[in-house]
């Protein structure tokens, strides 16, 4: 089960304990960044010369590059000079990127029951393990990474699949000449030294490392998806700065599969040039989706959303098959599905301890560990094993069981993994909304026809011959033209339909509204997918000046986000737009932004407003109502975003709310507010904090 303090949507997943850590209210925000640290990364035709006058001058204590051709680690004299830092940066016209070392958080939540469980997901009629099992159970030619906080090596249920470098003893010396002394097993990068076992209050790196590959058929404890398979541990302390070099460990010392059992909603240009690096060197990236029962494909979490062939993002499902209630979704974001909570798992308190766990932390390595045995039996059939094939047999293998929540629908089956026959994987990549023939706000309205541009990308083997035909799912929105035919696609290609699908809406339809629609895919040679996403319909009518909607929102699983737009004409003197809920079960937040919809990103939950775009109001709050007032607003369409935050029990789920919208075309004596402020409360939003509130008392569970 879910321990039961209500978190924020948007915090970075946690380990929570039930056990034995009290709550305390409040409790210190959990940092999203390391204090005064950046990363820089300098243009090619910057002298060093130039690189060392910057150091100097914005006051550099220490600063390291972290790859031949990666960015640089700068530790600030100050560091409450980080923010100018990034602007003089940024606009100094030097350097490619600069940005802050952000710490990513692993994703798992650990209830307190650490009896006995069998392993459920093992099941025939779940993962299929024991018919997978049947063709092969050896994997100890595959090397997996788990990158995390440290692993105890000589745990009864892990030592005797420990990764051992080939090139290298124990005798102070560099004997493989990769850069690293004694790295027998790893390394620690957080502590830049040979030894990456976990520390002394920490277990995560274990369970996963547990989960991806425990000892099978041993007599103790339980078993991985492969019983035997080499765990390469490397601990990091979850900086940007230790992750690049741990990915960059991985790709040059042999792994073929990177383990990453964390996340963050801050996107790293320096992480998506290393997981690039882990493409190019034919590894495959599995990473978790996260716990905060949202939906990535709104708001982004890395490095799962990282843009890249080789990430294969992984959601957690249930005993009942359903989906944990407190995974991460995401339509064209997150790919698969595997069990993911009450594992029964390796535990790092002693050499033969075990727990139960749960949390997306866990679903990610079980699908390494898969990703690993069929590596394992298709090279023994003589197969060239790609990150491709990798990747494409584990999404082309799932049993469908969760429609329009993944971008497969479905949860990992090993036994189909390894038997799957080579094929295309053609998945929806996005779509568009083109009404430029109509009012051009580029998004559905009542009565309006549309062009729908809609992209696939193919996973694995070559696709040709492609058709794919659009149908809605709802007696408001009609497809007019029922296929269109795309590009061919090789493996890790896109492409958009030749002809985009048209959709006409229904006049009378009722806004606010989601539209389901399904894509029926086919290729040559016989291939067939079915594939689901919905559209929003949420254009809202002012009567009288005057607008109220009044619905529910969801204060757990995945439909807590609500857009709306709405006209505003010209000579109004004062907009203002709210959202409230009698309920105190719930925290809502508000984004409003004229012109065109705001893209929910971390830059609107950051103290950062440097990367925040400044067309967009926020107001962000701890409890169940927000206000916006803008003095003067543009004439034009104004787009805004309701956002149910907190994550709640399990007995809480479909919130009522209003939102409403009124103006003043008069003009008055004195004046209203300049529109919502952020303040500090942007930021706990995004670092983890736990905004649990039962009758309205903040309150934040114990975190790690």
């Amino acid at each position: 089960m879910i321990a039961s303090p209500k978190v924020t949507c948007f915090a970075s997943l946690l380990l929570v304990l039930s056990a034995p850590f009290a709550l305390a209210a409040p409790l210190d925000p959990v940092p999203d960044r390391i204090p005064g640290e950046l990363l820089v990364k300098f243009r090619p035709a910057v002298t060093a010369g130039e690189k060392g006058a910057a150091r100097a001058a914005f006051r550099t204590t220490h600063a390291r590059r972290l790859a031949a051709d990666g960015p640089e680690l700068w530790r600030l004299e100050a560091a409450g000079d980080v923010e100018q830092t990034l602007h003089q940066l940024r606009a100094s016209g030097q350097v490619e990127y600069a940005e802050p070392n952000f710490i990513r958080e692993p994703r798992a939540t650990i209830p307190n029951d650490p009896a006995y469980s069998q392993q459920w997901g093992f099941a025939p009629d779940k993962m299929n393990l024991p018919a997978a099992w049947d063709l092969h159970s050896d994997a100890s030619g595959v090397v997996i990474a788990i990158i995390d906080d440290g692993m105890r090596m000589t745990h009864e249920d892990l030592a005797a699949n420990l990764w051992v470098n080939p090139g290298e003893t124990t005798n102070g010396q560099d004997d493989d000449g990769n850069g690293f002394i004694d790295d027998l097993h790893g390394w620690d990068f957080a502590a830049n030294d040979n030894d990456p076992s976990h520390g002394p209050a920490d277990s995560h790196g274990t369970m996963v490392a547990g989960a991806a590959g425990a000892v099978g058929n041993n007599g103790k404890g339980g078993s991985g998806p492969a019983w035997t398979v080499r765990l390469m541990p490397l601990r990091t302390d979850r900086t940007i700065a230790t992750l690049v070099q741990a990915y960059d460990y991985a790709a040059a010392n042999g792994a073929h599969i990177v383990n990453a059992s964390l996340g963050g909603p801050q996107f790293s240009q320096a992480e998506y040039e290393a997981v690039a690096r882990l493409r190019d060197a034919g590894v495959l990236l599995v990473v978790a989706a996260g716990n905060g029962a949202h939906d990535n494909d709104e708001l982004p979490d890395y490095p799962a959303g990282l843009d890249l062939p080789n990430v294969l993002a992984v959601a957690a499902s249930k005993q009942d098959d359903q989906l944990a209630t407190f995974t991460q979704i995401g339509p064209t974001s997150v790919d698969v599905a595997a069990p993911g909570q009450s594992i029964y798992l390796p535990y790092g308190s002693r050499d033969n301890a075990y727990a139960l766990a749960s949390g997306t932390s866990f679903s990610a390595p079980y699908v390494a560990g898969v990703a690993a045995l069929t590596r394992a039996y298709r090279t023994g059939l003589g197969e060239p094993v790609t990150y491709q094939a990798l990747k494409g047999r584990t999404m082309a293998g799932v049993d469908p069981n969760y429609t329009g929540r993944l971008a497969t629908d479905g949860r990992v089956n090993a036994y189909n993994a390894l038997m799957v026959p080579p094929q295309p994987v053609l998945v929806v990549k996005g779509f568009a909304i083109d009404d430029s023939d109509g009012n051009n706000n580029g998004v559905l309205d009542p009565g309006e026809t549309v062009r729908l541009r809609v992209t696939l990308e193919n996973t694995w083997a070559a696709a040709s011959g492609i058709n794919a035909t659009l149908a809605s799912l709802d007696p408001d929105l009609t497809v007019v033209g029922g296929g269109s035919g795309y590009p061919d696609l090789a493996a890790g290609q896109s492409g958009e339909a030749s002809i985009p699908y048209t959709l006409q809406v229904a006049a009378g339809a009722q806004s606010y509204r989601t539209l389901p629609l399904k894509l029926e895919i086919a290729a040559a040679g016989g291939y067939s997918a079915t594939r689901h996403f919905t559209l929003h319909l949420g254009r809202l009518e002012l009567q009288d000046n005057r607008v109220t909607h009044e619905g529910v929102i969801q204060t757990v699983y995945w439909d807590r986000i609500r857009r709306f737009h709405f006209d505003i004409p010209a000579g109004v003197r004062e907009l203002v737009v709210s959202t409230a809920s009698d309920s105190t079960d719930v925290d809502l937040d508000l984004l409003l932004q004229p012109g065109s919809a705001p893209r929910l990103t971390a830059c609107y939950y950051s103290a950062e407003s440097v990367c925040r775009d400044p067309q967009t109001t926020v107001s962000i709050g701890t409890d169940s109502s927000e206000t916006i007032t803008i003095e003067s607003p543009q004439a034009g369409t104004w787009y805004a975003t309701v956002v149910s935050l907190n994550w709640y029990d399990n007995d809480v789920v479909n919130v009522p709310y209003r939102f409403t919208v009124s103006y003043d075309p008069e003009p008055q004596a004195g004046g209203g507010g300049g529109g919502g402020s952020a303040g500090p409360l942007l930021l706990l939003a995004l670092v983890g904090v736990v905004a649990a509130r039962r009758r309205n008392v903040p309150r934040r569970s114990a975190v790690k």
